[in-house]
This record gives C-alpha cells, structure tokens and sequence, in this order.
C-alpha cells in the first residue's frame, strides 16, 4: 500500500494543482470586469472607440467614459467619479488626465490619487520624464501604457530627409504650461545647438475660447514667419497639435511657412505639409494587449515595459501643392498621401524665400 500510495500521490497532487489552475482561468474568463476611460473633452473619440472594440473582443467587460476639463480645479471631481465606478482598471488619455489620477512617482497621494487600481495611458508623449513612470522598460508604478512620440533626434533626423535647412533655423510654438511641450522644447534646443541651428520658439498660455479663434497663436506664427524658418515644428502638446492646429498651420499657410508636425492630427485633419504618425488601430491593439493581460492577471503594470510605437510618414498632398514644395521622390513612396480641404492659398514657393 505504501509504494501504492507513492506512485499514486504525485498524481493526485497534479490533478489538484491543474483542477485549481482550470478554476482560475475559468474563472477569469467568465468574470465581468469593469474599466473606466479616463479623457478630456476632445474633438471626437475614434482612439477611445478603437479601444473598446479591442477590449470587448476579448475579455467580458463594462466600460465607461468619464471626460474631463484638464483643468487643474476640477483634478478633485475627475478622480471621484473614477473611484464612484469602482473599475477593476482605469484607462487614461494624454498626459494631463494620468498626472491627474495617477500622480507622479515622487509626488503622489494616495488621498488624491488613484494607487491601487492598475493604470493604463495612452498618447502620452514622455511618460518617463514626466515622472509618470521611473523607466519605459521597468515602470515600477501600478502605471503602464503606450507611447505614441519617438524622441527628438530621430523626428529630426527624419525632417532633414525633406532636404538641408536653407536658412539653418526652426521654429516652434508651445505651451508654456503644459510639462510635454517644455520637454520637447528643451530636447529640440538641445538637438539644434548641436547641430548649430537657431531655434526661434514662441510661448502661448492658454486660454478658454472657441477653438476657431486665438489671436496670439497667429501673431506667433506671423514672428515666426519673419524670422525665415525653414519650418515650423509642431510638437505632441495638446493645444498646439489638437485644439488649435488648424489655427496654427492654416496660418502658417498663410504666411508660407512649411510645417512638420510630430503627431497625426494637423496633418491629416488641419493643414499641416508632413509629418509622423503611430496608426492609431495598432496603438489601440497594444493598449488592449496590456490591459487583458492585467486583468487576466497574468502581468502587473510596474512589471510591463511602456510600448513606443512605431511611427510613419504622412503628407499632406494639398499642402505640399500650395506651397509647391516637394520631398524627393523616395520620401513620397514610403509616405502615406493624406488631402486636406483647407490648404487652399496660393502663393510663392518656400523654396524662393
């Protein structure tokens, strides 16, 4: 019976072991979790949509969308109606909504912020400088994400594929309030020091108004245009590149002054000559990836490396045909052509200037 027993033993306790092991997946797969999208008041919501086809797909989930102001007054409601859901994972867009529910690594409070639901961002351009995470490869926080910004030499070394710098000088318009746009600033001086390119840049403040009119980012555009910048740089800052980028580079038009920009939309939906874009389909895919795997509970955030995706060109082919300024021909092949109906002013070629 003895040697019976030990034979049999093993066995038993493997039986056990893959029983509790069926149990679990079981019931992973049959739980309902609850997610919470976290995001400012935005012009339309086709990442958020993207997302949650993603999700719905694979895991049996609710989700709600909480919006938001970004401002730093209604920080303290945003965060209650999250905690009021009681989500099993909370999704955040950009980087001001994470700072605003996740803190930072060395300013959090667990009173103010949310430390114990599991964060997932999304289009936050420097998550490690902005000390949303201590690393893009070991977060070390309950916080984990996707990227959507390659760092600035490599935006710059793809621009200088359009052609040398006639006139050797950029420009840029930022938002002197928002963290993302003082490190872009700080890394693009940094790049043309080295490269001795004068950097002209133009600091605007916010303001609430609609978003067709803000006279101080055209008056920054027509500086800019004066000083003969061979093109103007668009960084990943929400007012410049979302709210108010057809301001910016309609005026820029205006003035026939070349625009790159380092994110998709005043390309694609303003008027912007070229630039990068992160397909927003796969962005959405990876940011599902990781969020599954932590409810599923077979990753923690802290453990899961921040995804950078890859970015493409894209052209805007009205703008390039305004300004009658082309890339050479192995740049459009790779490019994905995009139109646009508000590049419509005629003039002189930047060429010229």
């Amino acid at each position: 019976m003895a040697i019976r027993f030990s034979i049999l033993g093993p066995t038993f306790i493997a039986l056990i072991l893959f029983s509790v092991f069926f149990a679990t997946e079981a019931s992973s797969a049959t739980r309902r979790f609850r997610v919470v999208l976290a995001m400012p008041i935005k012009p339309q919501y086709a990442q958020e949509d993207m997302l949650q086809s993603a999700l719905t797909s694979r895991v049996s989930v609710d989700v709600i969308r909480i919006t938001w102001s970004e401002r730093a007054e209604d920080q303290a409601d945003l965060v209650k109606r999250v905690r009021a859901e009681n989500p099993d994972l909370v999704y955040t867009w950009g980087t001001a909504t994470t700072k605003a529910i996740a803190g930072t690594y060395d300013s959090v409070d667990s009173t103010i912020n949310i430390t114990d639901k599991p964060i997932v961002f999304f289009t936050v351009a420097w998550p490690d400088q902005t000390k949303i995470v201590h690393s893009l490869n070991h977060p070390g926080r309950n916080v984990t994400g996707v990227t959507h910004v390659v760092p600035i030499p490599e935006q710059m070394k793809t621009l200088l594929r359009w052609g040398a710098l006639k006139h050797s000088a950029i420009g840029i318009i930022y938002n002197a309030l928002e963290p993302n746009s003082i490190i872009t600033l700080r890394d693009l001086q940094k790049w043309c020091d080295e490269k001795n390119i004068k950097l002209y840049a133009e600091p605007i403040t916010p303001v609430w108004r609609e978003e067709t009119d803000h006279p101080n980012i055209q008056a920054a555009v027509a500086r800019l245009a004066k000083q003969d910048i061979d093109w103007l740089y668009i960084g990943a800052d929400k007012m410049i590149g979302l709210t108010y980028a057809g301001i910016v580079t309609n005026t820029a038009l205006k003035h026939r002054v070349p625009t790159f920009s380092a994110v998709e939309a005043p390309v694609r939906r303003a008027s912007a000559l070229w630039g990068l874009y992160t397909p927003m389909e796969h962005a959405a895919i990876k940011a599902a990836d990781i969020m599954v795997a932590i409810l599923n509970g077979s990753a923690v955030p802290a453990d899961i490396p921040v995804v950078t995706m890859r970015q493409n060109i894209m052209i805007n082919q009205d703008t390039m045909t305004t300004l009658a300024y082309y890339p050479p021909t192995v740049l459009r092949r790779i490019a994905n052509i995009v139109r646009s109906p508000s590049a419509n002013i005629t003039g002189s070629s930047p060429t010229s200037r």
